[in-house]
């Protein structure tokens, strides 16, 4: 079955064409939908390396596979179920200089295969990840000591510092944040995220996060 390549100029025209597609398996393209969300909140964050859209669609015009990318960070893969789909990205984009993929295992696997076979370029797994989907909440039979709140501009410090924490423990192989006061800022703005900080006798002990907006949840 024939596909079709086509680029899109702006987030918005990309989940105009591919939102119902990427709405049908939300959990799994949690991700896609973020970094979605996180353009249309934060567009100054991309300006200096515009990032790229592009679905793919069958010989009936059917979407069957999007992607994107925010140079310089890896090639995003939605979930696909037709992964003869894989072909069509990796043929499109195999003249750039992609760093990595993330997306599906099984259209992971067929993409590394593919762009290996394309471009002589060899692929290693770097990371597995899984994705997990909240279906009810189960409290505690022993509730932490404290309370929660919304971070405030007093936390910022604290929350720079348990950025650059947690980047380098879950994932010490990504480059160090470059501006980790900057994100707390954002953060204690609600710009994009909303940040909270757990207090115990007036101490913060932890910090959560939501963020990446989808269109059922965070």
């Amino acid at each position: 079955m024939p596909f079709s390549w086509k680029r899109h100029q702006s987030v918005e025209e990309f989940l105009a064409a591919a939102g119902a597609f990427l709405e049908q398996r939300e959990a799994e393209n949690n991700l896609v939908f973020g970094i979605s969300s996180a353009i249309r909140t934060t567009p100054e964050l991309f300006a200096a390396d515009p990032p790229c859209f592009a679905t793919v669609t069958d010989a009936g015009g059917r979407i069957v596979a999007a992607t994107l990318r925010t140079p310089p960070h890896n090639q995003v893969l939605s979930w696909i179920d037709d992964l003869k789909a894989v072909d069509a990205i990796v043929d499109a984009l195999r003249e750039e200089p992609l760093p990595g993929l993330l997306g599906p295992t099984d259209a992971a696997a067929r993409f590394a295969l593919r762009w290996t076979d394309t471009t002589g370029q060899p692929a290693r797994i770097e990371v597995a990840e899984r994705i997990f989907r909240l279906q009810r909440v189960i409290p505690p039979a022993r509730p932490a000591d404290g309370n929660w709140r919304l971070a405030e501009p007093r936390d910022r410090d604290l929350i720079a510092r348990w950025v650059v924490a947690f980047s380098s423990e879950a994932v010490p192989e990504a480059p160090p944040i470059p501006d980790p006061e900057a994100v707390a800022d954002r953060w204690v703005a609600q710009v994009g995220r909303i940040a909270y900080v757990w207090e115990n006798a007036g101490e913060a002990v932890s910090l959560v996060g939501a963020g990446g907006e989808t269109p059922n949840g965070i």
